[in-house]
Order: structure tokens, then C-alpha cells, then sequence
């Protein structure tokens, strides 16, 4: 199944700006599509691992995406991860470690869980229609996040109330490979700071303090996690995610719900020894997903306020997310605007 958590952990890193002297954390495969990698993080987290999707790119190959643990200071914490993370793909993993600046790999994990093979399914052919229906609401195989990936300039602004009662306002931009995120604390513990990847380099700025050089990976990661495929979970890849994932070929319907008083079909999937239990809400009028729910409930997000922001795009205003019954972060939309020129000076190269 597919992954589409909001990256909670990111804000923290932004915020805090600290690094330990030495650091342990997991790689996932490179892939080629990022519904995969996407798929891998949803798995990774029904296995109970702090997980998120980055875009790396590999020499003579191209950009990748695969899904990357939180790093840790422990390597038997890191190395149980790695082990879990390995058999929740089915797939081999990485292990890394970073001392100062040098980065090597310390181990590679092979997974002893294997995906099994699905039998062809027979779907309801009411569910086809009302899956093919929200696919095409959702922009179909090549709209949503592509619509966003192919845009030559992107600005993105959302703030974000966190369970601890922190808010933060993020105003991410790109132009092209450049990239900029400017954080800023509405209530709650924190420290401004603004991020920016420029011509290949990174520099962070923190409170009022002059911007300092950054590792350029590390920063390319957390502008990732800020950007619209790490802030809205799983409805920007929904079109061409449900055409390729089997667990969608096997949704069966559900009794009618309502979400936030808008009446909707209810699709579900039993899951298997590959993919937990997932329900999806389509609401009735639109054929947009209204929520998504995985293992019975554990982690929820929930759509509300769509608006059109391009062709084949449309975007959800208002998400809210539940783990365990509880809400743990409500993100508001204020603009998803594309192709459009960024503020002057916003993608300059910062003056140390």
C-alpha cells in the first residue's frame, strides 16, 4: 500500500538545526517511480517506523526516489529498524552511518519476508466505477503531483497545528532545481529559519542569525518532506497509484459513511501478509477521497475544502490527521499556486 503519512518529524528538523557527532539510519531501494517508494513508506510505517520518501539523484540513472528511516545515535536501534524495514518491502535495505561529514554505508539487510503473489480478483463492477471516477476526479494517471512535478515554478503555503500545540506557518518554493522554505513560529517552542538549496549549494538560516552552509543532501531531504508530496498524503499520486497497486483491484464496497457531513462511498481492503487493512471514503457528489484509514484506524488523514489549482489538480484546503484516535496535526492550505514568478531575491544565493 501506498504512503501518504504528513511528515511530522520534518518541522523538528528545521527547527532545531542540531546534529549529532554520529548517526545511524536505513535506505530503501532506488526507484524509479515514486508511487513505489511511496508504497514502501506505507509499509515501513504499519511496521512502526518513522519513515519519509526523498528524491536523490543517482549518477547515470537519474533522479530516484526510496524511502529513508529517521536517523538515530544508536546502531542497534538503526540495525532493528533496518531489519523491519526490510521485511515490511520484502526488499533489501541499506544501512548507513554519518560521522562529521563523511557518510558510508555499514551493512546491507536482506529481507526474509517474501511478497506473495496475488490471484487475479474479479472486482464489483460498481466499486470499478466509483474507483475510476475518483481517479479521474483526482486528475487520472497523469495529473495530481505530476501536474506539480512538471510546473516550473511552485509556491506552497500551509501552516501546521501539532498535537504539542506548536504552529507553524512554511512557505516553500521552487524554481526549477532551486528551492527555498521560510518557517515561522505562530505559538509554541520554536526558532524561525529559512532553508535554501541554490545552484547546488544549501545554506540554513536560524532566528536573526546570518545563513550558514549546509549539507546539501540533508537539506534536498527536508525541502522534500515540506514540499506538496510530503505535505498532502496520498491524494496528489492517487491516479496513478491506484492503477498499479494491487491492493485497489481488490477493494470491496462498505455500508455508505458520511465525512464532515458529506456523503460517501466506502471502499475496502482486508489486507494481506504484504499490506495492512486500508478503507477509502469517496465522497458522492465530487469522487474525490474525503479520508483514507489504515490498520483499522491507526493512522487516518482526512480531506476537506478541495479546490481546483490547475488542470488535473486539484488540492485539498484543510487535512487532518488521527493516530490511534487521536489528532495528532491539522494542516491548512492557504495557496498551491504554479508557474508563476517567486517573490525578487526569495531563490538568491544568501550573503553569509
Amino acid at each position: 500500500m501506498t504512503g501518504w503519512r504528513l511528515a511530522v518529524s520534518f518541522g523538528m528538523a528545521v527547527l532545531s538545526g542540531d546534529a549529532r557527532a554520529e548517526e545511524f539510519w536505513v535506505e530503501g531501494p532506488a526507484n524509479v517511480a515514486k508511487a513505489d517508494a511511496i508504497a514502501q513508506q506505507a509499509a515501513g510505517e504499519k511496521a512502526g517506523l518513522s519513515v519519509r520518501v526523498v528524491r536523490r539523484y543517482v549518477d547515470d540513472q537519474g533522479w530516484r526516489y526510496l524511502v529513508v528511516s529517521d536517523e538515530s545515535d544508536a546502531e542497534l536501534d538503526a540495525g532493528k529498524a533496518a531489519k523491519a524495514l526490510a521485511s515490511a518491502i520484502a526488499l533489501p535495505v541499506s544501512l548507513f552511518v554519518r560521522d562529521g561529514k563523511s557518510a558510508r554505508q555499514v551493512g546491507l539487510i536482506e529481507s526474509t519476508a517474501s511478497a506473495p503473489a496475488s490471484a487475479p480478483v474479479e472486482q464489483d463492477p460498481e466499486v470499478t466505477a466509483i474507483l475510476q471516477r475518483s481517479v479521474a476526479a483526482h486528475g487520472g494517471p497523469d495529473g495530481g503531483l505530476a501536474v506539480v512535478d512538471r510546473a516550473t515554478t511552485v509556491r506552497f503555503e500551509y501552516e501546521r497545528r501539532m498535537e504539542s500545540g506548536l504552529v507553524v506557518k512554511h512557505v516553500y518554493l521552487r524554481k526549477g532545481e532551486d528551492r527555498s522554505l521560510a518557517v515561522k513560529v505562530l505559538a509554541g517552542s520554536g526558532i524561525d529559519s529559512e532553508t535554501r538549496l541554490v545552484g547546488g549549494a544549501a545554506w540554513l538560516q536560524t532566528g536573526h542569525d546570518p545563513f550558514q552552509p549546509q549539507d546539501v543532501a540533508r537539506a534536498r531531504e527536508l525541502l522534500e518532506q515540506a514540499s506538496p508530496s510530503g505535505i498532502v498524503p496520498f491524494v496528489l499520486v492517487f491516479g496513478p497509484v491506484a492503477g498499479n497497486r494491487s491492493e485497489f483491484s481488490r477493494l470491496a464496497r462498505g455500508e455508505p459513511t458520511a465525512v464532515a457531513g458529506e456523503a460517501a462511498d466506502s471502499l475496502r481492503f482486508e489486507g494481506d501478509r504484504a499490506s495492512g487493512p486500508m478503507t477509502l471514503d469517496i465522497s458522492q457528489k465530487t469522487g474525490l477521497v474525503v479520508r483514507i484509514s489504515f490498520e483499522d484506524g491507526d493512522l487516518v488523514h482526512q480531506y476537506e475544502e478541495y479546490q481546483p489549482v490547475a488542470e488535473r489538480l486539484v488540492a485539498p484546503r484543510k487535512i487532518t490527521t488521527w493516530r490511534e484516535g487521536k489528532v495528532v496535526e491539522t494542516t491548512s492550505i492557504s495557496a498551491l499556486v504554479l508557474d508563476a514568478a517567486p517573490p525578487d531575491g526569495s531563490l538568491a544565493t544568501p550573503v553569509p
